[in-house]
């Protein structure tokens, strides 16, 4: 299920209840059998009750975003630098620039581990190259940053996503706004592959 769906679920029990909250206080506001204490007493009940569900679904729409967040993350594989310093000093010996397919195919048995292709990146830039000019080898990094990127909006939305007012609908964000991201983010991990 996708995540808008399962918030968008949550999103749904709760405007739900929080129809039922406004009607059982609309009653009591109108049954005469309670005195104004009475009335207040159970108005405060309803609404401590109101604001402990919009806890339990804030809980829960912040659990399934780190979820989210934690299946779509890519973090890469671990490091060895060894790597990196054997295509350095390729770099650094060469009399000419190497080409983008041949740094690629030099990089490649590295290309996952992402720190190592930062540092690898960094190292080029102080040497005077363009790593721009190096698509193919740099393509799954710049593709793992943009896509961890976009990921980081997301967290935006665990904070309290549904409003504690009872007389306003629950939802503070726009749904199309979190499926928007979610949507980029899955466009940008078919790039990445």
């Amino acid at each position: 299920m996708k995540l808008t769906e399962k918030i968008n679920n949550i999103a749904n029990i709760l405007e739900i209840a929080r129809n039922k909250y406004l009607s059982a206080l609309e009653e009591i506001k109108k049954d005469i059998k309670y005195t104004s204490e009475g009335k207040e007493e159970l108005e405060s009940i309803l609404l401590i009750q109101y604001a402990e569900d919009v806890k339990e679904a804030n809980n829960k729409v912040a659990s399934a975003i780190q979820e989210y967040i934690d299946s779509n993350n890519i973090t890469g594989k671990s490091e060895n630098l060894l790597n990196l310093n054997d295509v350095l000093i390729l770099l650094k010996n060469l009399n000419t620039k190497l080409t983008d397919e041949e740094l690629h195919s030099i990089s490649q048995n590295f290309e996952e581990e992402f720190k190592t292709m930062n540092l690898l990146k960094r190292e080029m830039e102080l040497n005077g190259y363009s790593c721009d000019n190096y698509p193919k080898t740099f393509k799954k990094l710049n593709s793992k940053t943009e896509i961890n990127e976009t990921i980081k909006k997301l967290d935006m939305y665990k904070n309290n996503y549904f409003s504690n007012y009872i007389n306003t609908p629950c939802i503070k964000y726009s749904l199309s706004e979190l499926s928007a991201l979610e949507n980029e983010i899955g466009q940008l991990s078919v790039k990445y592959k």
